[in-house]
């Protein structure tokens, strides 16, 4: 094993393969778009299990200044349509690098308003949100070398109506709430 080891080094060493080389890590100015479903049930929920998926289509994603001045830094030249389940995972990316020493008062993220889930019994139960932009009122001004993350938590816990007993089986969802997180990294 020592061997191998060796050979192996020597093999990295005489090709230039290195961690450290200046082309294998390029840090950048970004904003990181995540999003997943949470078992938190929303204040009014009054179901009795959750959705397995949700479909939603973004449509915008807005910085804004102190004097409401709105920067859209959605460089999509259509809506996307994503598939959130309870996994966090990545829906969109931007570059901020022509952002570098602007302060923001907050983000703003827009779906359009119908969206569709799937549960044990239905698979395209549909529901309107009230209020499809999710704006979180949190200050920052945009460094150099930084990414920036935005986390979107669909609480979507007890917002399925499952009604197993009835024939045939019958399933509804009402609309989730969101909590939202900017920070670094």
């Amino acid at each position: 094993m020592r061997r191998l080891l060796g050979i192996l080094a020597i093999l990295f060493v005489s090709t230039g393969v290195c961690a450290c080389s200046d082309d294998a890590l390029e840090l950048t100015e970004r904003l990181t778009v995540a999003m997943q479903g949470t078992f938190v049930a929303p204040v009014d929920a009054d179901g009795n299990a959750e959705p397995r998926f949700q479909n939603y289509v973004l449509t915008d994603v807005v910085l804004i200044e102190a004097g409401g001045v709105e920067t859209s830094v959605y460089k999509a030249t259509e809506a996307t349509a994503l598939k959130i389940v309870n996994r966090s995972q990545i829906i969109y990316e931007a570059d901020l690098a022509e952002l570098v020493d602007k302060t923001f008062t907050s983000a703003r993220v827009s779906f359009q308003p119908g969206i569709t889930g799937g549960g044990k019994i239905e698979d395209a139960m549909a529901v309107t949100l009230v209020d499809p932009e999710l704006e979180i009122p949190s200050p920052f001004t945009v460094e150099a070398t930084t990414t920036y993350r935005l986390n979107i938590e669909v609480q979507w816990k007890n917002t399925v109506t499952r009604d197993e007993d009835s024939d045939p089986k019958t399933e509804t969802m009402t609309a989730p709430s969101f909590a939202l997180d900017l920070g670094k990294g």
